[in-house]
This record gives structure tokens, sequence and C-alpha cells, in this order.
């Protein structure tokens, strides 16, 4: 269950637990606001740009199954908590922490971003994101050797899968946690890649270090779970699938139960 709260800026939604599971989950692209000052110069429409569209609801699950959850509010195109701050901080949608161009290469504002405004940008949306989910972290830490963090996204791709299971290739998570997640999803009716197209951005890699942390983007499917012809079209906010997401609902609560149980 995902519990409003407000780690400073209000950028962030966490959950916050006395007692928490060795689970974290961390969704850092559902966020669709944009400040009126980093709307400004924009080409299109802040409502339009590209997001992990109803993510955050999606795992909305139930007051029954409450894990620790980092939840970004802010566009990632304000400042993109799955990309480093380093330099160039502006440019590829792909590779920059406040991308100038759409996923297409596409110019996104008039001009490019002053270094001022990236580094506000930075502090608005990057930096308390990652303060929040540190905290989590630390917290389920202290009561466990080992903690396992789900980096939950979606997407929109054609890759013939329903999800995507990202380790940046054996190097973010033990195997036994991994050959975990992957079951846990199988058992649930999900078909599973690893890597594919989407191998692990800088939130499970900042954890490839620690031997504590098996980190694992996990990549859904959004035909899954939204109408597909919007999916294809690549729309906006795309409408949700009334009995597809009821199903992706349930199906991805046993997957976090069972890996609950199984982690703990």
């Amino acid at each position: 269950m995902l519990v409003s709260g407000d780690p400073g800026c209000g950028a962030v939604a966490t959950v916050h637990l006395d007692a928490p599971p060795a689970l974290v989950l961390s969704v850092p692209h559902g966020g669709t606001l944009v400040p009126t000052r980093c709307a400004e110069g924009l080409r299109v429409p802040p409502e339009q740009l590209w997001s992990d569209w109803r993510t955050a609801e999606l795992l909305d699950l139930s007051a029954d199954l409450v894990v620790p959850a980092v939840v970004a509010r802010l566009s990632r195109f304000v400042a993109d908590p799955n990309r480093a701050p380093v330099e160039p901080l502006h440019g590829d949608f792909w590779s920059t922490a406040v991308p100038a161009r759409d996923p297409v290469g596409a110019p996104l504002y008039d001009r490019p971003l002053t270094a001022e405004e990236l580094q506000y940008r930075l502090e608005l949306a990057h930096v308390p994101f990652h303060r929040a989910l540190d905290r989590a972290l630390a917290a389920a830490l202290h009561r466990h050797p080992r903690v396992l963090l789900l980096d939950m996204h979606s997407f929109g791709l054609p890759l013939g899968v329903d999800v995507v299971l990202g380790d940046g290739g054996g190097s973010t998570a033990g195997r036994g946690a991994s050959e975990q997640v992957e079951r846990a999803f199988r058992q649930q009716g999900f078909t599973v890649a690893w890597n594919l197209r989407f191998t692990g951005g800088h939130i499970v890699r900042r954890w490839a270090n620690d031997h504590r942390v098996d980190a694992l983007q996990v990549e859904v499917n959004q035909r899954l779970h939204l109408n597909s012809s919007d999916v294809e079209a690549a729309r906006p906010n795309p409408r949700p699938d009334a009995a597809g997401w009821l199903t992706t609902r349930r199906a991805l609560a046993g997957v976090i139960g069972s890996l609950v149980r199984s982690v703990c």
C-alpha cells in the first residue's frame, strides 16, 4: 500500500513502517506533476510528457500488504531519479538526469536549461527521492541482514513478454534473490525475461557494491493493465483496461506477498 507522506518538498510519497519487512519498493517514473517554474519553455504540454502511466495506482494494493515504498510525485522530466546526476546533466533522454529531448530525440525546450536551473531541478526531485529511498533501505537493514529492492516500472514497447527483470547482467543482485523474484512472478502467471532492453538504471546500480542489498529493476508490460490501443498509439494518460487492471493488481499483490514471506 502506498501511503502519502512528505519527506521535504512534497516531491516524493513514502511509506513509513515501524517494523519494515526485508522488501522495499521504488517507483520513480509514475509521477506526472511539473511545477510551473519547470514548465517554462516546454514545447509540449506538461500533461503529455511520457510517464510510466498509473504505476503508483497499480501498486496501491491493500491495507493488508504494506511494504516500504518510495514513489515520485514529480515527472521524470523535472529530474529523473533513475539517471546518475553526473555531467552531462542535460541532453539525451536515455542517459541524462534532466532530459533536453524526448525518447525519440525531439527537443523538449525552446533553449538549453542553465546550470542554475539544472541544480534547482536536482534539488527538487532527484535528491529527495534518493534521500527517502536511502532512509527506507536503512530502516529495513536495521532489522534484516539482507534486503530486496524492487525498482518498479512499466513499458509500452512490443517486447512479447509480461515482465522484464533487470540486474545489470548479474551485478546488482545475488543469484538466489534473482531466482526468488523470477519464481514469484512466474507463479502468478507472468512470462519473464531478463535484461531485455531494460538492464537496470541508476537506482539499482547504486547498490551493486553493497552485498546487503539485492536490487532489481522490474518492468511490467502496460498491455496487461492499460487499454492496448492507447498503449500502441503511445497516447498520454492511457485508459485502464477494466479486467486487465484488476487481474494485474491481484497478480502483483501475489508476487509481493510471496516475496515478503520468503525474504523476511
